[in-house]
């Protein structure tokens, strides 16, 4: 095919003409794009949104500081006068990005108090019963009293919003069925009490009140019947696996219990989400741009999901004027 005459020579050329062909198509993806750099792109950031966790490593210095045993971030803008407290569970830890964000673009300083595992900062092992506790359960509800009054004694801290995984703490204990756990593992599991959990729940927005705080509570996000990682698109030239749909209904009838009880709940403001993650007949776990709303099965993504949290549904309450300053 290249004949007999000058046959490496004309191998190189061909093969210099192959690399230059290449090259410059990559320079025109880079610099110009083609027509699937933009989908190339979106699964870059789609997969950014399940490996963006926060980051901890201020917490130790926060704890340092303010004296405090549960987990906690802290960032103070300089000269503000007013602080937001988030405080909750791992939901809680996943907006901290966000609003921290928000409120800094504000002039106000943001605080996080937020436990993981199976407790919260608020109401702790609310529906175990006494026999079911650990000893570091106790010290622990030892520490959480130690938290409240450090709360109420903080002249800057004006609005307090609360985000739990609320339906984690209410649901029946038989939610843990795996064959290999114990009896009493099921019997202690962490949810059994819906009662008790309001109790609780109440005394903190009731002690918060009278320290002159406003109490927010955020109602929580659709929680997956699958990971949504499992629908990432992989590949740039092939589709992403189309996601189950998650009907609202089912969403609503799920969060029903934890619904009845956030508005039972008396002096706190209840803001609601499901109508805005849920706007028709389906809940949409993507942005506007196909973007992951979602870490995992329950937990939004820090960076999208935090993001429209804000932008969604907290930017007004975020936003307003405190009614009241905390009394001294």
């Amino acid at each position: 095919r290249f004949g007999k005459r000058a046959r490496g020579v004309k191998a190189v050329i061909l093969a210099a003409l192959i690399a230059g062909v290449g090259c410059a198509g990559g320079w025109v993806h880079r610099e110009k794009g083609v027509g699937t750099r933009g989908a190339v792109k979106r699964i870059e950031q789609s997969a950014a949104a399940f490996d963006n966790e926060p980051d901890d490593s201020n917490e130790r210095l926060c704890m340092q500081k303010l004296g405090l045993r549960q987990g906690c971030r802290i960032h103070e803008v300089e000269s503000a006068d007013t602080m937001t407290l988030l405080i909750g569970d791992s939901h809680a830890r996943m907006a901290w990005r966000a609003i921290e964000n928000f409120n800094t673009k504000q002039g106000v300083s943001t605080l996080l108090i937020a436990d993981g595992g199976p407790t919260n900062s608020i109401t702790g092992f609310a529906n175990r019963s006494n026999e079911c506790l650990t000893e570091k359960d106790k010290e622990w509800y030892t520490a959480q009293n130690e938290l409240f009054q450090f709360i109420e004694h903080a002249q800057k801290i004006h609005k307090i919003f609360v985000i739990l995984r609320g339906m984690y703490y209410i649901a029946p204990a038989n939610t843990v069925d795996d064959a290999k756990t114990s009896l009493h593992a099921k019997k202690c599991a962490h949810a059994t009490n819906q009662a008790v959990f309001h109790e609780k729940l109440q005394r903190f927005v009731d002690r918060m009140t009278v320290a002159g705080k406003e109490v927010f509570i955020v109602a929580e996000n659709p929680e997956l019947p699958f990971q949504p990682r499992n629908f990432l698109p992989t590949q740039p030239f092939r589709p992403a696996k189309t996601p189950p749909l998650l009907k609202k209904t089912d969403v609503l009838q799920y969060q029903q219990p934890y619904l009845e009880t956030l508005w039972q709940i008396k002096n706190a403001t209840i803001i609601p989400a499901l109508d805005v993650f849920c706007p028709g007949e389906t809940c949409q776990i993507t942005d506007e741009q196909g973007l992951s709303l979602y870490l995992d099965d329950d937990h939004l993504s820090p960076v999208f999901g935090g993001n429209f949290l804000v932008n969604k549904i907290l930017k007004p309450y975020l936003e307003a004027p405190p009614k009241s300053s905390p009394k001294q």
